[in-house]
This record gives C-alpha cells, structure tokens and sequence, in this order.
C-alpha cells in the first residue's frame, strides 16, 4: 500500500469516526463545551470579544479569556443559522446533581452536564449551528492526523510514519475531544504543522518559504491557545542547531524577522488588547479568577493527578466522568511504559547520529515542554487533563512509535486493537450514559403495582421487585420505579431515593432530576408513565443484619419537600417500601 493510499485510508477512516464520536455525545457534555460555544454564539451575533472585568456571571465563563482564533472561525460557520440566543439560554439547563470531573462515578446515572430528553435535541437552527461548530472541529482533526503523518515522515519509515498518525486518528480521547467545540484541536492541527516544519528545518535547514511558513503557523498557534506561545521559543532552539551546524546567520536573520512580523500583526493585538485593558499580557489573571484557583496540592496529591494524564489522554469522556473499559487502559499503560524503554535503548544505540539526535531531542524537549507547562497550570488550577497535551501530541505519539519500534514491538496489530477500541467506546461506553427510557402506555407486568401520588402532579405507579436482593457495604443496590405525571408540573421538580435502615438511619441515597438527571418533569406527558433506573451505593457502613427500606419523595425547585397522599388522598408522612436484605459483619 502506498504512503498516499495509506493515509488517505487513515483520513476517511478519522472522519468516519468522527462523525460517530460528534453524534454519540449530546450536546454540551464535553467538559467545557457549553462555554466554548457560548462565546462562538457571542461572537456569531456581532457581540466582539468579551470583557472579562464585567462582574456578571456570563455563559461564556473562564473562555472569553482564550486566545480568539477558534471561536472566530467556528463563529463564520455559526453565524448562517441566526437562531435567538433565548434557545440558546434553554439549551443550557443546568443538571445540579451531575457528578462533573468524578470518573470514578461510572455507572451512577447523573452524567450529564445540561437537562435533555434524550442523546438527541429538537432538529432545529441551534441544533444545525452547534454540530456544524463540532464538526469544523473534526475537520481540524483531519489536519492533525495529515500533518502528524508528514512531521513523522521526516524520521521515520511509511508505515512508522502511519502508525503515529493513526495513534492520533484512533485515539478515542482524541476523536472525543475533535468531536466536540474547544479550542484544543486547533491547536493541536497547528502545533503538529510546526513541528513538522521544524523537523524539516533541523535536516534541511532554513529556506524562505519554510521560514515564513513557521513564522506564521506560529502567530497562529500563540492566537489560537496560551500554549501556542511555547512553540517560538522550540523553534528558536531549533534554529540555533541550525546555525550550529551551518552557520547560516542570513538564514536566522530571515526567520526571526519573519517571526516578529508575523506575531506582531496576527496575534499582537489580541495581547497587547490583554495588556491596556487587564495589565496582563495573556489575560489569565481574570481567568484564574472566573475559573478559581486552587490552594498548592500536596506532592502526593499532584503526583497522583499526574499519572491519571495517560488515562485521560487516551479515553475519560463526558464532563470527565465516563470511563472506559479498565483493561484498555491498563493495555496502554503498558505500551507506554515499552515504548519508555524503547527510547532508553534508542538513544544509547544511536548516539553519533547528531541528525537524529537532534530531531529526537526537539520532540522530546516538546513533549517535557508541554508537560512542564501543564504542571504549572494544574498547579494554579484544577485542570490536569490529558486533553491539554494534544498541541503536543505529534512529539509524544512519534515518540511512542520510536520506542516501540526499536523493541520490534508489531505496529499494525496495535493500531488495528486501537481502532476497533476506538469504533466500539462512542455507540458502548458514551451513548448509553446519557440513554432515557421511552414512557411506557401501561405499567410492565413484572413491575409491583404501588400507588402514592405527590401534590395532584406526579403519582407513582409500581416498581420493580427490589426485596430479594443482599447486600453489604460499597454495593450498588439497582432500583427501577415507575412514574406518571398527572399534569405537566408548572417547576422543575427532584426525587430523592433514600435507603435506609431500621432506625430511619440514611446509609444510602440518590436525589436528582428525574431520568438519571437527563429529563425535566415540566416536559412530561401527563398521563404516560416513565420508568426510571438508579444504582445507590450503600456508603456508610452499619454493623449487623437487617431488612433494607427504600424511602421515597419529590422536592420542590427551592428544596422543600412535596407532600405525598395515598391512594384515599390522605396525607402520608412516608413512603416507604422494601428494598432487600442487608448484611455486614
């Protein structure tokens, strides 16, 4: 198979799954989309770039602090649909029982950042606006993965060179994060146009064309992310080998010229902006301020966050609340960990090859560089994320194959696993958190008929059968109940699941938004009924042996609770039914 054949394959394979990865999430549940959207519908409707002094809480958050070029570019693709921005506002109803940035939550509903009615919302101007911003984001994807394959290209053999581009392409993370709205794969596309640029610079050294090319993908990346700007100073060490080695100081001229033109005219403004109207050059000041800062972690605690990167680099979904299958990640903590050796042995085995060394340098230098970086942030803020090494992801994924390769560890095996990994976690492992049950005509026949209705607005109907189970303490007792809303309730309405012992003791309780957090009861049928599923762990421990009880209830939107009556209307101070046996010595 050819070299172009092969990455045309690797393209419309990327893109096929990007697509899947766009429509498998709904929309805003990737951490931070809500408000990177925000600020491209801001500036969509002509409102230019926010003031991040204004005291009100805008949708936009910590966001309309980023460098502009993303959400400039998505705002041109938005713009056309001219949708009103009150849709927009109802889009974004909060889930304020959602377990946001808790992975370990897998599997307890609540996933969800904003209220839906189901993965998919209403076809309409908002919907078309929002996945054609995603879906310009996978486009940008597609960059990555070309420019990827060609700076790999550089040090590497074709089928080397595929096998870095496809760690990209197939990378669930990556597909995941390409197929939302952010401004991470951007910089991603443009931070592998550089090093690629770079890389040819080392072997060739500076040409004009190349020197002006780099100049300006460089301005481009420094407005595009904060983490655009480390790219310069790698060129400039880059530019130094150079002249090291041919001491070509015309050439250095040239492109630092071209370099400080570029930057003053395409990304300039947007910093000295940062500078006359906040006194700080970059603007993340007031962004620490929206986002809030976090007090100094312990070594420990930071050490810890920083060996879950490789989880999160390569497969956490959702609001950072959606794992992937354990061995898939225990699998690519190995091949790191090879591929670390591998490089061990690279490098002692091919010390007189300064080329080489060099090339191999630049990336590793890159790829400490963006780490270093993140360290720095995470120290100031809680944001250690594998998602915000990928402006760096072309130095570690060639690095990966380079260590791999030098153990003669097989490539296309493994890109084969990661993609059919890739192809199986959007429709197996994102999707089905944010299902909802249909409502259901009559109650199932295997449910247990139970009637006890809340303030003439929801009634409940049955449930399934909840009292043959045992359990002990960090179990998950499942619950499935079944409602039906006698009107459309006029305000927001919770539920509370609450299991409890002999004693009224809570050793166990659920309170959200019917549906698992993703249905409002005001846009309930009246009449239908709809069944509900939660899994309550039992977090506190008790000693001894008893018979569990499952109290129920509704609450109001300011927190009080509703009033039950039973099936005569009279008051009922509680509803109570039983929930199985629990055992714990």
């Amino acid at each position: 198979m050819s070299g172009k054949f092969a990455l045309w394959v690797l393209l419309i394979g990327y893109a096929a799954l990007g697509v899947v990865y766009t429509f498998s999430t709904p929309m805003f549940e990737a951490p931070d989309e809500a408000y990177h959207f925000a600020l491209v519908d801001h500036l969509a409707s002509g409102g230019g770039l926010p003031d991040q002094r204004i005291p009100e809480r805008r949708l936009w958050k910590q966001e309309g602090s980023q460098p502009p070029l993303f959400y400039m570019l998505a705002a041109q693709v938005v713009s056309p649909f001219q949708y009103p921005f009150e849709e927009l506002r109802a889009a974004l109803v909060r889930n304020p029982y959602a377990y946001l940035g808790d992975p370990a939550s897998t599997g307890l509903g609540n996933r969800n950042y904003a209220v839906h009615e189901g993965a998919y919302p209403p076809f309409g101007r908002l919907s078309m606006a929002f996945y054609a911003a995603r879906l310009l984001n996978v486009a940008f994807g597609a960059l990555t993965v070309f420019a990827l394959y060609r700076a790999a290209s550089v040090i590497l053999n074709p089928a080397q060179a595929w096998a870095a581009a496809a760690l990209a392409a197939f990378n669930p993370q990556f597909l995941f994060i390409a197929a939302a709205v952010n401004n991470d794969i951007l910089i991603a596309a443009l931070g592998s146009l550089i090093l690629w640029q770079t890389l040819v610079m080392l072997r060739d050294g500076f040409r004009t064309c190349r020197s002006l090319s780099l100049a300006l993908l460089v301005a481009l990346a420094a407005l595009t992310k904060l983490s655009g700007l480390l790219f310069g100073g790698l060129v400039g060490l880059a530019a130094l080998w150079v002249i090291y080695q041919r001491r070509d100081w015309r050439g250095l001229l040239r492109l630092a010229l071209f370099g400080l033109t570029a930057w003053a005219l395409i990304a300039g403004w947007w910093y000295w902006r940062n500078l006359t109207m906040y006194g700080d050059l970059t603007g993340t000041h007031h962004m620490l301020l929206i986002i809030g800062r976090r007090p100094a972690p312990p070594l420990v605690a930071l050490l810890v966050e920083l060996l879950s990167l490789t989880d999160s680099f390569w497969g956490v979904f959702g609001w950072f609340n959606i794992l992937p299958p354990a061995l898939y990640q225990h699998t690519v903590d190995l091949l790191l960990i090879l591929a670390g050796v591998g490089l061990l042995i690279r490098a002692t085995r091919h010390r007189d090859d300064n080329l080489m060394q060099a090339q191999i340098g630049l990336l590793g230098l890159t790829a400490l560089a963006g780490l270093g970086a993140l360290i720095v942030w995470t120290l100031q803020t809680h944001g250690t994320q594998g998602r915000l090494l990928f402006p760096y992801i072309a130095a570690w994924n060639i690095l990966i194959v380079v260590g791999l390769s030098e153990l003669r560890i097989p490539l296309r095996p493994l890109m084969i696993g990661l993609a059919t990994c890739a192809a199986l976690f959007a429709p197996l492992v994102i999707a089905p958190q944010y299902a909802v049950a249909a409502p259901l005509d009559v109650l199932p026949p295997d449910a247990v008929p139970f009637s006890v209705s809340w303030e003439g607005e929801i009634e409940i109907v049955g449930h399934a059968k909840l009292d043959a189970g045992r359990y002990h303490a960090g179990d998950l007792v499942p619950v499935t109940v079944y409602w039906r809303p006698l009107i459309q309730s006029p305000r927001p309405r919770s539920l509370y699941l609450h299991l409890i012992a002999p004693d009224a003791e809570i050793i166990g309780q659920v309170t959200s938004y019917p549906g698992a957090g993703m249905r409002q009861a005001t846009t309930w049928d009246a009449g239908k009924i709809y069944p509900d599923t939660y899994l309550i762990p039992l977090t506190e421990a008790v000693s001894g042996a008893f018979e569990l009880r499952l109290q129920m209830g509704w609450l109001r939107a300011n927190g009080q609770t509703m009033q039950a009556f039973d099936p005569s209307q009279n008051p009922a101070t509680y509803v109570i039914v039983p929930a199985g046996r629990y055992e714990n010595p």
